[in-house]
């Protein structure tokens, strides 16, 4: 985690800046060299040293604002240059935002040494851990604000070039303190609800198995019911998706594209909308349909999550089936004991994972001494890359986890965006075999306009990647061929031109005769969705959704083949170009990855007309710049990803 403690607290800049003010405070240095042994204690997760030597640096730091003080009281000369030019009075705010700084991190090391070590404490847990911590971390937020709140009244006119520079450098050092810490306090907050701080709280866990992609990360082959207080995990019923769908009266019709499996709609196939909120909405209602309760909230998680948790965690013992499970023999051996080994007249093709998933679960949670940091890191990383969703079904507490990125929600009215959804309909688990790569070319025209192509490769790799495995004959996925409804959403108002590459509809199997079903309903939603929906080229159906509008296409790709499918539209108005009134404008695409997806290349270009010339781009990382009206992103899609820049006349 030293990384971590870096980027936190990577004060080289200003401690420069403390060593130009020797002439005004002589303490100021050796101030710095102490931030810098607090930063070094940090980094090594030695807490109690970081907070001694941040604590030594207040102390230095506020002798030398002290001393500024009484130079000021003294001398009437001084007075009157800061009456003309403010450098004391800025030499006293940039003093004032080092203390803060200084006092910044003793907080963070008093709040991490829980977060990292743990309790030792009996019944100590993960929860009462992040409480310790929490209360430290908002006073470290808030002094971090105050830094920066006093940075930027500082007026460097006058200051000497040398402080001028690290002045600046100093607030972008703080303006990077303040995202993660920040986002530290956010999560801590989010997760001590989630884990019922206040209340018990009782969660309907999806399994999605994103070896068979669906729209918010994989098909649901098992779900649990977990019911947590005061951090405490104090049941965990886990079954196969299976046996609540038996209990099923009502006889309601699925989104046209599945009726290619099924006749009627199930829980197991009920995460069909883009959008995890309203996936999950209709989950926990299908849930209380079949017979199960209420719940506070839903969670979806793919192998991902598990894989990681058990980095942190270790091997875990399954003694009832004589195997150690860790992360790098999870999926393996999870796949091949609910799927081929399990005990057919027991008949619980889901009971390993039902053995498992309590013993996980409680170690991460209830484990004390443990590095809770560790586990937090790895919660939010899943999260932010969609691996693991989380609706709460309280409104506040929803609109909450919006905002914090942690419900998978997009934003809304991006000019570029750009997310290919795809949902495996009959194509067993041949995800895994995928390659999938995205070009999405934007090509800019003087009146704003923007032409956008996006071409999309599938590979299957079954035949070169094929895992042993206890298949029954004709079963081994990596020669099945992968075949999946693919919508590819775009901006409100883009004008399709050109489609070409997929499979026609009547060339799709159909696993299942069509079935007329006495009493069978419409689902509200389904109708809406359906109805929304008109015919585009070469029988493209379009329509909305989730605030956007959306392409969809089946694409059949056969083991040891490439499908290549093509986008072509035009998306009016995209573009803020600069002008006499606004000089700069902006132009920016928002490609959003698919929940659970792990095999995405993405590659973005960015053409600009010829008066137009490339400012500032973002992201700094896979950026190559071909000309001055022209740029390329490359990059694996783990996370959502906005490549964009600010545009001047040339």
């Amino acid at each position: 985690m030293s990384a971590s403690w870096g980027l936190l607290w990577n004060l080289q800049a200003l401690g420069r800046g403390y060593a130009a003010l020797g002439s005004v405070a002589s303490n100021a240095k050796e101030a710095y060299e102490r931030v810098a042994m607090g930063q070094t204690a940090l980094a090594d997760q030695n807490f109690a040293e970081g907070e001694t030597k941040f604590g030594e640096a207040e102390q230095l730091l506020a002798e030398a604002r002290s001393e500024l003080a009484g130079a000021l009281a003294t001398a009437k000369t001084v007075l009157e240059v800061v009456d003309l030019t403010g450098t004391v009075k800025s030499g006293d705010r940039i003093l004032r935002a080092a203390e803060a700084i200084a006092r910044a991190g003793q907080h963070f090391a008093r709040g991490a040494e829980p977060l990292v070590n743990g309790v030792d404490a009996e019944g100590s847990n993960f929860m009462s851990a992040l409480s310790d911590s929490l209360e430290e971390m908002r006073a470290a937020a808030a002094e971090i604000d105050a830094a920066d709140a006093n940075l930027n009244t500082v007026n460097d006119v006058f200051l000497p070039n040398e402080l001028k520079q690290q002045v600046s450098e100093t607030k972008n050092a703080v303006a990077k303190i303040k995202k993660p810490l920040d986002l530290l306090v956010n999560q801590g907050d989010w997760l001590l609800t989630l884990l019922g701080s206040k209340r018990e709280r009782q969660y309907l866990i999806l399994f999605e198995n994103n070896n068979e992609q669906r729209p918010t990360g994989g098909f649901i082959g098992s779900i649990g019911l977990v019911n947590v207080d005061r951090g405490i995990i104090e049941t965990v019923d886990v079954q196969t998706v299976y046996d609540p769908d038996g209990q099923m009266k009502d006889y309601i019709a699925p989104p046209e594209p599945l009726r290619r499996i099924t006749n009627r709609w199930y829980l197991r196939d009920v995460n069909w909308f883009a959008d995890y909120s309203v996936s999950a909405a209709k989950a926990a209602d299908f849930f209380e349909k079949e017979g199960g309760p209420t719940v506070d909230g839903v969670i979806a998680m793919t192998p991902e999550v598990v894989k990681e948790l058990l980095k942190i965690t270790g091997p875990i013992e399954v003694p009832a089936y004589g195997v150690t499970v860790g992360a790098d023999n999870f999926v393996a051996l999870t796949q091949d004991q609910v799927t081929y080994s399990y005990d057919r007249e027991v008949n619980k093709p889901k009971q390993f994972l039902a053995d498992l998933t309590p013993l996980l679960m409680n170690k991460v949670f209830t484990g004390a001494g443990q590095n809770n940091l560790q586990a937090m890191s790895a919660l939010a990383k899943m999260i932010q890359e969609k691996q693991l969703l989380v609706y709460m079904k309280d409104g506040a507490e929803q609109q909450r986890l919006d905002e914090m990125g942690g419900s998978g929600t997009w934003p809304q009215a991006e000019p570029g965006f750009l997310s290919v959804i795809n949902a495996n309909i009959g194509g067993h688990k041949s995800d895994q075999f995928v390659e999938q790569e995205i070009d999405y070319r934007s090509e800019v025209r003087e009146n704003g306009e923007v032409e956008a192509t996006v071409t999309i490769r599938r590979t299957h790799r079954g035949p070169e990647e094929k895992i042993a495995g206890n298949y029954r004959e004709g079963e081994d996925p990596a020669f099945k061929d992968n075949v999946i409804y693919q919508r590819v959403f775009v901006p409100k108002g883009a004008v399709l031109e050109e489609v070409r590459g997929f499979t026609p509809a009547g060339q799709v199997p159909q696993l299942v005769e069509p079935e007329e079903i006495e009493g069978l309903s419409a689902d509200a939603d389904v109708a809406a969705w359906q109805q929304a929906q008109r015919q585009g080229e070469n029988g493209t159906l379009i329509g909305e959704e989730a605030g956007y509008l959306y392409f969809a296409n089946w694409i059949v790709t056969q083991p040891g083949a490439t499908s290549v499918a093509l986008y072509r539209y035009i998306i009016p108005q995209g573009v803020q170009m600069p002008g006499l009134i606004n000089k700069a404008g902006r132009y920016s695409v928002y490609v959003a990855k698919q929940p659970g997806d792990t095999r995405t290349q993405l590659r973005t270009e960015i053409r600009l007309p010829e008066n137009v010339r490339v400012g500032y781009i973002v992201p700094s990382d896979g950026i190559t710049q071909t000309d001055y009206n022209r740029f390329t992103y490359r990059g694996e899609l783990r996370e959502d990803r906005l490549i964009g820049a600010v545009l001047e006349s040339k």
